[in-house]
């Protein structure tokens, strides 16, 4: 309860709240980038159809399209998954929806990257299990077959590593999107069959920020953000004075019993003294 006096006394300064528009909802009818947030599109060479990602990724809420690779790209898609060993151009209409805002997500296979960036190639056996993915924000996914082990990009964070500490996934931005390199392939191996696996794929769309928001994305706050920081929206309420029942807090109580005590072990100690 004396948090909040000795924080005025410690800092008395402002904070100054710039109200900027609120984002759009995700439903809207427009073809902005609010109505493509949740819609991927796979570049398969002809003959893949990816049947595991597709499915795990409409199983967490993406809106999925297989689009072969001699097809234009439409739209704004917030999601591009290279399904072969395709060199994405600077000057193509894939590398500008990255620089606009998408995750463009490379596996491990031979040949795929960005033109001019490193890519993560050398595999073992295909039927060779790689081991466990593990991200640092959760979710873990055992049975990978293959493993790239190019080294990793300077400007790069590790998203996921290996059993043996080696990284598994990395990203880093581009423009306003992310890039992200898994070292092994995202259809192959048992970890297709994973209960995790839709949870991790949906955390490589997520690229350079966690699905729940928290890691480094530089929206706006809407207007009840606002409106709690600017004292007139909801208040939290502090811990010791959230009680079930509405009861009296239990520490008065011990206080005035230990007060009890106090006072009857005196009177009880000058009770037996004895007259000299």
């Amino acid at each position: 309860e004396g948090l909040a006096p000795l924080r005025r006394a410690a800092w008395r300064g402002t904070i100054e709240l710039v109200a900027l528009p609120d984002a759009p909802a995700a439903d809207s009818g427009g073809r902005g980038p609010a109505a493509d947030a949740r819609r991927a599109v796979i570049l398969a060479p002809e003959g893949r159809r990816l049947e595991y990602p597709v499915a795990a990724l409409r199983a967490t809420g993406w809106e999925v399209e297989i689009l072969p690779r001699d097809q234009p790209l439409r739209g704004a898609p917030r999601l591009l998954v290279i399904g072969g060993s395709m060199t994405i151009l600077r000057d193509s209409p894939e590398f500008a929806a990255v620089r606009a805002g998408a995750t463009i997500l490379f596996d491990g296979r031979v040949g795929a990257r960005i033109q001019g960036e490193p890519m993560w190639d050398g595999f073992l056996a295909a039927d060779s299990i790689a081991g466990t993915l593990r991200f640092a924000d959760g979710p873990r996914l055992a049975g990978a077959a293959g493993r790239a082990v190019r080294p990793v990009p300077g400007k790069a964070t590790v998203l996921a590593a290996w059993d043996d500490g080696e990284p598994a996934a990395v990203a880093w931005h581009e423009g306003r999107g992310c890039v992200v390199y898994l070292a092994t392939q995202v259809d192959a191996g048992e970890m297709v069959l994973d209960p995790a696996y839709p949870r991790v794929l949906d955390r490589l769309a997520h690229g350079c920020s966690s699905p729940d928001g928290h890691g480094g994305d530089d929206a706006p706050l809407d207007a009840g953000a606002r409106a709690v920081l600017a004292g007139a929206g909801a208040r939290t309420v502090a811990a010791g004075a959230a009680r079930a029942g509405g009861g009296v807090a239990l520490g008065r109580w011990m206080m005035a019993a230990a007060l009890l005590v106090a006072l009857a072990e005196t009177f009880l100690a000058y009770g037996r003294k004895k007259p000299a």
